[in-house]
């Protein structure tokens, strides 16, 4: 027996199972489907200050802050913990000068919001060598989420700009000058992060590749061709995600993070039931146009509360796209081959299509029903 005919099995098990491993994975782990954890970081080394805001709901996951166990965290829950929650952030949270440890006062904390989250907000002030370049060690969170970023505005003498640190990158020197290279960097890999981390939007492309599956079941679809129009159609999403993103983030447009988030689990569902009837499949591309129009606001409440100045907007703004955009060809290069060299084994299952349809419109009514 040949190497490659041991290997038929294992192959034809995977094309055919395939379109069913995201669905299974969204519902299987929900709080992945698009809600990110993020912390929030202001630097400023020319006021000697700065402020860590984190999400009530991350510190929960470290700290066991809901006493009587209702699933509503108090102000007095809180403080009866504050003392616990006070050493678990400052041990991972420390600012050098010139390789020597600068002395941080942490202040009284206070409640903030971010997005749909309510965030505990701790001011300190910093006390390092005169003209010394700041250098941040950080890792809160990190430990217990590989997906958690801490999302940093700094601010110097004579630069200011936006970092993204992650458990990869737990370190960031203040540099003297602002490096538009760097921000363009750091949010071009947020972009490709936030597509692959996403099952909503992963479940998406899935519902648009369904009817490109569907043609090329028949076995007169050439690749090329289908390449050609599902790249097309993820393009349009982008240039409606880029339109939204774009006003929101730059505060000409804004909705409630919380409507945002309802609104695109329910469009994951729309697109599988488009998906579902062959007579729908040209509205696709109105769907991901109107799809891309709403999720463009997912991210944009960070971009607003986070870039200081309009170059460092503009800059994170076409760098995010462009992640997604990235993301979203190498999901998609990546997968139409896989599909198309098992269409024939696909064709002997012809509930793969309108099952995986079916799963996908099931995955967006259960996240939006625990987004309500």
């Amino acid at each position: 027996m040949t190497f490659l005919a041991m290997k038929l099995p294992a192959m034809k098990f995977l094309v055919m199972h395939f379109l069913w491993i995201p669905i299974l994975a969204g519902l299987a782990m929900p709080a992945w489907s698009h809600q990110s954890s993020e912390s929030y970081l202001y630097l400023n080394s020319a006021t000697a200050e700065g402020r860590l805001d984190i999400a009530i709901a991350d510190l929960q996951r470290v700290i066991d802050l809901d006493e009587d166990g209702d699933a509503q965290i108090t102000w007095q829950e809180l403080t009866a913990r504050q003392s616990q929650i006070d050493r678990y952030v400052q041990q991972r949270f420390a600012l050098d000068a010139q390789d020597t440890p600068c002395a941080l006062t942490w202040q009284t904390v206070a409640l903030t919001r971010h997005g749909s989250g309510q965030h505990l907000a701790f001011p300190f002030t910093v006390d390092c060598p005169a003209n010394a370049v700041w250098k941040l060690r950080y890792g809160v969170l990190f430990d217990r989420d590989a997906l958690h970023r801490a999302l940093v505005q700094w601010n110097t003498d004579n630069a200011s700009g936006l970092t993204v640190l992650s458990p990869e990158a737990t370190e960031f020197t203040l540099p003297a000058t602002s490096d538009g290279w760097q921000v363009f960097s750091d949010y071009f890999r947020q972009g490709v992060l936030h597509l692959l981390i996403g099952y909503d939007h992963i479940l998406f492309l899935l519902a648009l590749l369904l009817p490109v599956v569907a043609r090329l079941l028949t076995l007169d679809a050439s690749l090329r061709s289908a390449l050609r129009d599902t790249l097309g159609i993820v393009t349009l999403f982008t240039v409606a995600h880029s339109c939204t993103l774009a006003l929101s983030a730059l505060q000409v447009v804004q909705l409630p993070a919380a409507l945002v988030e309802v609104l695109i689990a329910l469009s994951v569902s729309g697109a599988g039931v488009v998906a579902l009837v062959p007579a729908w499949h040209r509205y696709r591309y109105g769907l991901a146009f109107g799809f891309g129009l709403v999720h463009g606001f997912g991210f944009a409440n960070v971009l607003a509360e986070l870039a200081a100045t309009w170059s460092d907007r503009i800059v994170s703004l076409a760098a995010f796209n462009l992640g997604v955009e990235a993301g979203q060809a190498l999901l998609i290069s990546l997968s139409l081959p896989v599909i198309y060299l098992g269409r024939g084994w696909l064709c002997k299952a012809r509930w793969s299509v309108p099952g995986s349809a079916g799963g996908i419109v099931l995955c967006g009514l259960v996240w939006a029903w625990q987004r309500l």
